[in-house]
């Protein structure tokens, strides 16, 4: 072994334990939200953190359809650093390709280019099929498209049902405007315009293990089943749609903020008599419906997104952490 060997060996051990360290610490949220301000992210945390919630939710994709974040952005503005940094800290691998913008390519795009992968879009820069089919898979983690095509064999046009199954997470910058609407109620949303438009980011020598021990935590994490033992006490008002859709996105933002956590949980299992395996599984708890409630109290709920966060947050009726804690107490 020579000497490169030697020390690249030397910074991957680094970065797993300082991966590791990360993912144990109780204050994992925060040392994330600190390294993406290391690499040149501004913003608010809440932006940062509801971010790569988002993007690390893709490698729970076996058992649960990976989150989807839209950030809304003033007009004229290119890639935010958000989207940046959150593409440097995710492995290589991990980065999806592309949607198809014809019918053509779209004979050759498949389940494997969008499973368990996190995906950065500027909306407003797609074309018309592109969009279609990223709205498509937004809404309900597939995609269908009737489409033309030439046949190898016979050189004829036929037309071709195309089925998708997209599992991957999403951040997707956007203008708020109506035809964008369908999209913003169906993610979470960021409204920080503060800083994440200004700055572009800029790698330097001493991040290089910062952005190592990011990739080592993502590959880290293992699928695992995620349940919500208090979820019975957590009210919305189920007859408004936006509401049950709201009710699901916050669920799934707590389930993917507890399984990030989840060297830091109990690892049960269960035997799936179904498919005869063993399912490894883990519990939220209050801190993780703190961690859901401090997004939550900064607008990030489609229907949250508008205007007083307060009011919204006391018609859906939902609790706070200590209502929740006494509320389990009983």
């Amino acid at each position: 072994m020579n000497n490169k060997e030697n020390e690249r060996d030397k910074f991957d051990d680094l970065a797993i334990e300082q991966a590791l360290m990360m993912l144990k610490s109780k204050n994992v949220f925060n040392e994330i939200a600190g390294d993406m301000e290391s690499l040149g992210c501004r913003g608010k945390s809440y932006a940062k953190i509801t971010g790569y919630i988002a993007a690390a939710s893709r490698k729970n994709a076996i058992y649960k359809k990976p989150l989807v974040v839209s950030v809304k952005q003033p007009p004229e503005a290119g890639m935010n650093n958000l989207s940046q940094v959150l593409i440097l800290l995710t492995p290589e691998e991990d980065l999806a390709g592309f949607f198809p913008d014809n019918d053509t390519d779209l004979k050759y795009f498949n389940a494997k280019d969008m499973y368990g992968k996190f995906c950065v879009y500027n909306y407003d820069e797609l074309y018309g099929l592109e969009k279609e089919l990223l709205f498509q898979a937004v809404d309900s983690g597939e995609i269908n498209h009737l489409g033309v095509v030439k046949d190898e064999n016979i050189g004829e046009k036929k037309a071709r049902h195309f089925h998708v199954e997209i599992r991957s997470s999403f951040l997707i910058s956007l203008k708020e405007s109506k035809n964008n609407e369908k999209i913003l109620r169906r993610s979470l949303v960021i409204n920080d315009y503060s800083e994440i438009f200004r700055d572009k980011v800029t790698i330097k020598k001493d991040t290089n293990m910062i952005i190592a021990k990011h990739h080592m935590a993502q590959r880290l994490l293992k699928p695992l089943k995620v349940f919500i033992p208090f979820v019975k006490h957590i009210g919305f008002p189920v007859r408004q749609l936006q509401a049950r859709r709201d009710f699901g996105y916050f669920m799934d933002l707590m389930s993917a903020i507890c399984f990030i956590k989840q060297y830091q949980k109990k690892i049960n299992y269960y035997f799936d008599k179904l498919n005869a395996r063993i399912v490894e599984w883990i519990s939220c708890d209050i801190e993780d419906y703190s961690t859901a409630y401090y997004m939550v109290e900064n607008g990030v709920l489609p229907s949250m997104s508008k205007g007083d966060v307060e009011e919204q947050i006391d018609f859906f009726k939902i609790p706070t952490p200590e209502k929740l804690f006494e509320d389990m107490e009983k």
